[in-house]
């Protein structure tokens, strides 16, 4: 090991030890539902080592895994939360991500319709409350991991298809 770092060196070339990757994903620092849903699922189903930023609204991403802004790819359409978008592009299938995608798409989408599931406005009201109550953005995202792990193992207890 010692002879090919020294054999390096004398090339010209620097070993760097092998340190684990974090991923970045980065938001504007603009709360509702989706976001936080969407930070869950990235951490759970995506990229369990991402690390969060939120900038200032209206500031350009220009580094990491831009998500939920109006230029991202993983963003909220007319027909699609940005939750349901990392849901299609990952290809996630997992019962409970999948549940808790459809009540996001009520709060977020359907806003003025009536709700499917009988849970949706109770998710709703939770995570506005834990977005009142953060006082930083990362009190904000590890509170709302742990509420989305939560609710995860709740519909995963139950039987397919049966809502609260």
């Amino acid at each position: 090991m010692i002879k090919s770092l020294f054999l390096l060196t004398m090339l010209g070339a620097v070993a760097i030890p092998a340190q684990p990757l974090r991923s970045l994903w980065v938001s504007w620092d603009v709360f509702e539902p989706d976001t936080c849903a969407s930070v869950w699922l990235v951490k759970r189903h995506v990229d369990p080592k991402a690390v969060f930023r939120f900038l200032p609204k209206g500031m350009p991403v220009t580094e990491g895994t831009p998500f939920d802004t109006p230029d991202a790819k993983l963003r909220r359409y007319a027909t699609l939360s940005t939750y349901e978008s990392i849901l299609k592009e990952f290809k996630i299938e997992d019962r409970a991500a999948v549940e808790i995608g459809v009540m996001i798409h009520e709060i977020e989408i359907d806003r003025w319709a009536r709700k499917s599931t009988a849970q949706s406005i109770e998710v709703e009201n939770r995570v506005r409350q834990l977005i009142a109550a953060a006082k930083n953005h990362d009190e904000l995202t590890e509170k709302a991991i742990v509420y989305f792990d939560q609710l995860a193992a709740e519909i995963g207890k139950r039987p397919a298809g049966r809502n609260k």
